[in-house]
């Protein structure tokens, strides 16, 4: 009763939409997209307690419903599903028959799955979805699935959706999959997908598990393997960096036309050195057409080292000459120090000359010094590169202020076309007023295309209302053009009721106009009160969005 209800009411909802939207219009389509995503929602509920010929005349109606309604005109579909046995999953997803004109499906899979359930899934997809261009799936729990499943899964895929030019596959909690399993799938992928031009692959593991299989050689897929596959306690923490090196280990067949290639790697374990020389070289030799690479191996670094860190930076930049955004996450890498950081910035420096967007996400490097900061602004901030968005998160660094003073000169003397600008020193524990200072000092009107600057200094204890009110009025200054404005100063104890008040007098003078969007964090700043965050809230009412925490 309660889903023809529903029927009913989106009949009138449906018609209601139609009457105010032009058909085929974008937002008669999400109209669309939303009210599907409400028929599936309650047949995913109605299913679980129906079988035989009841469940037949459900889907019959839904079927129906779908033509009745134009959902089979839908080009997009994203949907979340938890399902209950195979069989009714089985007939679930043949209701995607109806939609013949389907370019992009994105399912996110919130409960357990099988390996029985990886088949029905792949063998649906080959039978209906030849027209497909855009898949993405999202596994959130693969605990049960196997290498058959997940060559089940591969296989109908890769014979079938050859038109696909975007593919985004990410997989958690993939305990019971073997390296042998991730090198056949990849493998599979990489020789039949050749048209792909963005693909995501996403591996995270269960970090509760108590034994987990390293599979890093062939993300690429190289063969024969060069050993047997290795099962490692969590309490050892050690594997041999096999999952690592199969994003760049094989491709006997080069992807020409893939222009975005995003990999993730998470509590995987340790990367053994040789690896980063193979995947940086694997890289470039077999995607040179890359635009944007995005690469997170956060919580797979803890030891890696300098030698480790040249032969990534060495090998992946070679052939990617038309590289145009670069986005690292190495987090926590303990043992590298200033000159494994030098080196690999030098190679950014050098070989990759169209780049204009960096993001370096360096947390946790506590080893790194200003003689590391200062060798990373010599070589990212080249005239010849002319970044135009730059990040750096540099927390926990060991640095003081000549490092920071030496990157202010180098982006305001090298980067003019720079339009957006973030930089984090949260956690380090030695910067103060003097670092402020001679940052601020470095700031010019020759950053005149700077629209978007975000500051953070969490936790920077050394921080005073003196610097804070020398950072100000440098930036309200020199920086006219700026729009977007965000600075943190949490947990800067030192910082009181002046800060703020030097704030708002220097936006309100010279920004006041331009600016669009602010915010700022003084939480765990004690001696900041109430009054005051409300007085700067009442001074800079006319920014249109403004926050203050």
């Amino acid at each position: 009763m309660s889903f023809l209800v529903l029927i009913g009411l989106l009949n009138w909802a449906l018609m209601k939409s139609a009457f105010h939207s032009k058909f085929y219009s974008t937002p008669y389509f999400d109209i669309l997209n939303y009210h599907l995503k409400n028929l599936f929602s309650l047949l995913n509920n109605q299913i679980s307690g129906l079988s035989g010929p009841k469940l037949d005349e459900l889907l019959a109606k839904m079927h129906k419903d779908i033509k009745l309604h134009k959902f089979n005109k839908l080009t997009n579909i994203k949907l979340s599903w938890t399902f209950f046995q195979a069989e009714k999953f089985k007939s679930m997803l043949k209701i995607f028959q109806s939609f013949s004109d389907l370019k992009t499906l994105t399912i996110i899979f919130e409960s357990l799955i099988s390996d029985k359930e990886m088949e029905i899934l792949g063998s649906q997809i080959s039978k209906n979805f030849h027209t497909l261009e855009q898949l993405h799936l999202d596994f959130e729990n693969l605990s049960m699935v196997t290498d058959y499943g997940l060559k089940s899964l591969c296989d109908p895929i890769s014979r079938s959706a050859t038109q696909l030019n975007s593919f985004s596959l990410e997989l958690q909690k993939h305990n019971k999959i073997t390296r042998t399993g991730f090198e056949k799938c990849i493998a599979t992928l990489y020789g039949s997908l050749n048209k792909l031009k963005s693909l995501n692959i996403s591996l995270k593991g269960d970090p509760n598990a108590t034994k987990r299989v390293d599979i890093a050689h062939f993300i690429m897929g190289r063969y024969p393997l060069p050993q047997p596959p290795t099962l490692v306690t969590e309490s050892q923490r050690k594997v041999n960096g096999e999952i690592f090196q199969i994003f760049g280990c094989k491709a006997k067949r080069k992807l020409p036309y893939l222009e975005n290639l995003t990999l993730t790697l998470k509590n995987q374990g340790e990367v053994m050195e040789k690896s980063y020389k193979i995947f940086g070289c694997e890289i470039s030799r077999c995607m040179p057409n890359l635009k944007q690479l995005i690469i997170d191996f956060s919580e797979s670094l803890e030891k890696v080292t300098d030698q480790s860190f040249k032969l990534l930076g060495r090998q992946l930049t070679k052939g990617l000459v038309h590289l145009e955004k670069l986005v690292i996450h190495f987090k926590n890498c303990f043992k590298i120090t200033d000159t494994g950081l030098q080196v690999f910035t030098h190679e950014i420096g050098a070989n990759l000359p169209k780049l204009n967007t960096l993001i370096l996400d360096l947390q946790g490097w506590s080893n790194i010094t200003d003689i590391g900061l200062e060798s990373l602004s010599y070589e990212i901030c080249k005239p010849k590169i002319q970044l135009q968005k730059l990040t750096l998160l540099a927390n926990n660094w060991n640095i003081i202020d000549r490092g920071i003073e030496v990157l202010a000169t180098e982006i305001v003397a090298n980067l003019q076309s720079l339009q957006y600008l973030k930089l984090s020193f949260a956690s380090c524990e030695k910067i103060g007023d003097k670092a402020l200072e001679v940052f601020a000092n470095q700031l010019n009107k020759r950053l005149a295309n700077l629209e978007h600057l975000i500051l953070d200094f969490y936790g920077c204890q050394h921080i005073s209302d003196k610097g804070v009110q020398k950072l100000m009025t440098q930036i309200s200054r020199r920086l006219l053009n700026l729009n977007h404005l965000e600075l943190n100063f949490a947990h800067c104890e030192k910082i009181s009721d002046k800060s703020l008040q030097i704030i708002g007098q220097e936006i309100q003078e010279f920004l006041l106009i331009t600016l669009l969007a602010l915010d700022l964090d003084f939480r765990g700043c004690y001696k900041i009160t109430v009054e005051a965050k409300h007085e700067l809230q009442h001074m800079l009412r006319n920014i249109p969005q403004f926050s203050i925490y």
